[in-house]
C-alpha cells in the first residue's frame, strides 16, 4: 500500500509539471505534445538512417509479405483465446486476484507486479523500438514520408511511435500514395519484426537456461529467533540441497532424513556449506495468509499459527495437509490442532465450498514449517525442464497458452531469492551471476516482443491486426461488387474492437460479479 501511494504521489507531481510546461509553451517549443500525462516526444534524427535501411526493398517487402498469413494465424489464436477466457470466467468463476488490480492491466515494468523493473524495461524498450522502427522503414520502402520518430512517456516509457504522413498512408482517394498492398505491408511490418526478435531472443534464452542447473526445491523463507533452526545456523534464503549426502527433492525427503539428525548441505549466496542438526520437532504447516469472509478467519485462526494435525491425522507437511483437505466436503466440521507461542489448542472449523473442486475449504494460505523454519517448496528442476522444452511445448495449442501466460503463472526471471535455487553449470561457472543476467534480459526481450506482437494481431482498430483485417474485408467486399465495401469493413472491425475490449473489461470485473 505504501509503495502504491508513493508511486501515485510521484505520478501526480509529474503530471502537474507536464501541465505547467504545456501552459507556458515549453513543450511546443521543443516539438513535444501532451495528452493528459502522456508526452509525445518527437525527433527528426534517424530519418536519414531510415532511408539507408529502406534501400533493401526486396528484403523488407518479402518480410512483410510473409507477415500477412502469420498475422492472420495470430489473429485467430488471440481471438480464440479471448473467447475461451470469457467462457472460462463464466463456467468457473474465480475470486478476485492480482490480475484484476489496476496496476497489472498494462505491461509497465515495476508497476505491474509480474514484470521486474530493470529486465522488463529492457524488454519493453527493445520491443517498442523494433515495432515502430519497422513501421517507419516500411513506410520509406513504399515511398511514404515519415515526419518524425518519437517516444511516448508517462513518467516511464510506455510506447514508441513513427509518425508517417497520414494523408499519404491513409488519406482519401487522390490524396494517399499507398495502395492496399502497400498499406498492408506497412501495418504488418511491426508485428513480424516483433516475432522475429522474439524468436532469436528465445533461442539465446534457451541456450542460457541449458547452462543453469537446479540446486534444490526447498528454501528457508523465514527463521524464528532463538528457534532450533536459528541456533543451528539456518538463514533466510538458504536452499537445502541434501541431507546426509542424500539429495533432497521434497519436504518428505527432508523429514525422513532428519528423523535421527544429520548434516544438512545448504546453498546460499553462490556457495555450499554444511549445518549440523539434531532430531526434528515442531513440524507442520504455518498460516501465512487468511482470506476474508472464509471459515478460517471467522473461526479464530491467525497468521503465524502452526497447524500440526487435523482431526486424527498429523499434517507435518504441505502435501499431507492438501491430501487431507481434498478428502473433506463442504459443510463438514473439522478440528484443527494448532500451536502458537509454544501453546497448543484445538479450533473447530466448518468448511465451505472450495473455489475449485468438490471438497471443503478453510480459506488459509500455508507453508511448510520445521524447527522454527518456514520452508518454501519450489519445483526448480521442473521449471528448468519446462523452460528448456519451450520448442516442444509450442507444438500444441495449450503450449502457446502456457507461454503467453508464463510470467503470470510460473516464471518471471531469475530474480530475488529465486536465484538461490539455481547455479551456473560448470562450463559457464566463470560468468557467475552473469549467466542469470543474460537469461533474464533475453527472456523479457523475447516474451514482451511475443506478447506485443500477438496483442497487435487482434482484429481491433487502432491495432495493426484491425487495420489489416479492414483492408482485406474491403478487398473482399469490392470483389463481391459491394459499393459500400469500405463502410461495411469499418463497421465489422469496429464491432470486433468493441467485443474484444468489452471482453477485457469483463475479465477484470467478472470475479467481483460472478464469484460468490
Amino acid at each position: 500500500m505504501a509503495k502504491t501511494l508513493i508511486i501515485l504521489t510521484v505520478f501526480i507531481i509529474y503530471w502537474m509539471v507536464v501541465e505547467t510546461l504545456k501552459v507556458r509553451g515549453y513543450l511546443e517549443r521543443y516539438n513535444i505534445s501532451a495528452f493528459g500525462p502522456i508526452l509525445m516526444i518527437r525527433t527528426s534524427r534517424g530519418l536519414k538512417f531510415l532511408d539507408r535501411l529502406a534501400k533493401h526493398h526486396r528484403l523488407w517487402r518479402g518480410l512483410a509479405n510473409i507477415a500477412s498469413p502469420v498475422i492472420l494465424i495470430g489473429m485467430a489464436y488471440m481471438f480464440s483465446l479471448i473467447l475461451f477466457m470469457d467462457y472460462f470466467m463464466i463456467a468457473h468463476p474465480m475470486p478476485p486476484g492480482p490480475a484484476q488490480q489496476p496496476r497489472n492491466i498494462l505491461l509497465l515494468p515495476g508497476i505491474n507486479q509480474f514484470i521486474p523493473l530493470v529486465w522488463g524495461l529492457i524488454g519493453l524498450v527493445v520491443t517498442l523500438v523494433v515495432h515502430e522502427f519497422s513501421h517507419a522503414v516500411m513506410c520509406r520502402v513504399e515511398g511514404i514520408r515519415v515526419k518524425s520518430l518519437g517516444l511516448l512517456l508517462a513518467l516511464v516509457p510506455i510506447g514508441g511511435f513513427a509518425e508517417p504522413d497520414e494523408k499519404e498512408l491513409l488519406g482519401k482517394e487522390g490524396e494517399r500514395i499507398a495502395n492496399k498492398k502497400q498499406r498492408i505491408r506497412v501495418f504488418s511490418s511491426g508485428v513480424i519484426s516483433n516475432f522475429l526478435v522474439a524468436f532469436f531472443a528465445f533461442v539465446i534464452f534457451i541456450a542460457s537456461v541449458n547452462s543453469i542447473s537446479p540446486v534444490g526445491n526447498i528454501m528457508v523463507s523465514q527463521v524464528d529467533p532463538d528457534s532450533p533452526g536459528d541456533l543451528a545456523g539456518f538463514q533466510k534464503g538458504m536452499v537445502i540441497a541434501s541431507i546426509n549426502d542424500e539429495k533432497v527433492n521434497s519436504y518428505e525427503d527432508l523429514l525422513n532424513g532428519l528423523k535421527t539428525g544429520g548434516t544438512v548441505t545448504v546453498y546460499y549466496d553462490g556457495k555450499y556449506s554444511e549445518i549440523q542438526t539434531g532430531i526434528i520437532n515442531g513440524t507442520g504447516v504455518k498460516i501465512i495468509e487468511l482470506m476474508e469472509d472464509y471459515p478460517g478467519i471467522r473461526a479464530g485462526l491467525e497468521v503465524g499459527m502452526i497447524i500440526y494435525q487435523i482431526d486424527d491425522t498429523p499434517t507435518p507437511d504441505l502435501n499431507s495437509f492438501i491430501q487431507f483437505m481434498r478428502n473433506t466436503t463442504p459443510g463438514q466440521t473439522i478440528e484443527i490442532y494448532i500451536m502458537k507461542d509454544e501453546q497448543q489448542s484445538i479450533i473447530p472449523v466448518t468448511l465451505t465450498d472450495a473455489p475449485q473442486g468438490n471438497y471443503g475449504f478453510i480459506g488459509v494460505v500455508v507453508q511448510n514449517y520445521m524447527m522454527g523454519l518456514t520452508l518454501t517448496y519450489f519445483p526448480s528442476d521442473t521449471l528448468l525442464n519446462n523452460l528448456k522444452n519451450i520448442p516442444q511445448k509450442l507444438k500444441s495449442f495449450t503450449g502457446w497458452i502456457w507461454l503467453t501466460a508464463l510470467p503470470f503463472v510460473e516464471f518471471r526471471g531469475f530474480v530475488g531469492d529465486m536465484m538461490n535455487f539455481f547455479q551456473p553449470a560448470e562450463n559457464v561457472a566463470f560468468l557467475q551471476n552473469g549467466i542469470f543476467w543474460i537469461a533474464n534480459a533475453f527472456f523479457w526481450i523475447a516474451w514482451i516482443n511475443l506478447y506485443v506482437g500477438l496483442f497487435n494481431c487482434l482484429p481491433a482498430i487502432p491495432l495493426d491486426g484491425g487495420r489489416i483485417l479492414e483492408e482485406y474485408l474491403d478487398w473482399i467486399f469490392k470483389k463481391l461488387g459491394k459499393k459500400k465495401g469500405s463502410e461495411y469493413a469499418r463497421k465489422i472491425v469496429t464491432f470486433l474492437a468493441f467485443l474484444i475490449f468489452s471482453s477485457f473489461i469483463f475479465a477484470l470485473i467478472s470475479p467481483y460479479i460472478l464469484f460468490r
